[in-house]
């Protein structure tokens, strides 16, 4: 739960190791505590730690495109005092990136790498004006369904942020082979954020 009082301690004690884990953002041990003190709020909330939009460093406290745990997300992050050189933020962001992906296996086995440079994306706009994208690739072969969901979860938020994701996008998918139906309508991924952005302002 975000309590006011749990959520107040939270941020003391990261306010309190801002400066140590921004000078050694792997610190193991940090990294540990800030998992577990995270996850008492909710442990189907995620986080992640990178490079700041503005500041050198931003903390993310992600919903997992739940809407149900975007309160609790909101509610963390909206507490957070102003702490130097970082930054808040209570869903993904979209970044500059090079359409990489490295996919932890469900199964346990290696990570494995994907390319997303070559995909394609058809959008979707039905009768009800919600908006639902297809992505296709090629080398899909060896993901199953869960990771492929995975996938097109990591590929969206990069593209697009998880608010977006969240706010616009009722249904996505990553598919081998488009309908026949869709083919012609197929577009390079490096258009999709535009192209999404166009839709909703249409």
């Amino acid at each position: 739960m975000t309590d006011s009082t749990s959520t107040e301690e939270f941020w003391t004690w990261f306010q309190s190791i801002a400066s140590s884990l921004g000078a050694d953002i792997e610190n193991r041990a940090l990294l540990e505590e800030l998992d577990a003190r995270l996850h008492r709020f909710d442990s189907r909330l995620s986080w992640e730690i990178g490079p700041g939009e503005i500041e050198s460093w931003q903390l993310v406290v992600s919903p997992n495109l739940d809407p149900d745990l975007r309160p609790a997300a909101q509610k963390i992050i909206f507490h957070a005092p102003v702490i130097p050189d970082w930054e808040f933020h209570f869903a993904r962001r979209p970044k500059e990136w090079d359409y990489k992906l490295l996919m932890q296996r469900s199964d346990g086995r290696e990570p494995l790498r994907l390319d997303a440079s070559g995909w394609g994306f058809v959008l979707l706009r039905h009768p009800d004006g919600s908006h639902e994208i297809v992505l296709q690739g090629d080398n899909l072969a060896s993901l199953d369904d869960d990771e492929r969901w995975h996938a097109a979860a990591i590929t969206l938020e990069s593209i697009l942020g998880e608010e977006l994701l969240l706010n616009k996008i009722t249904a996505f998918e990553l598919v081998d082979q488009l309908e026949p139906r869709f083919a012609e309508s197929r577009k390079s991924i490096h258009g999709l954020r535009e192209t999404v952005l166009t839709s909703l302002t249409d």
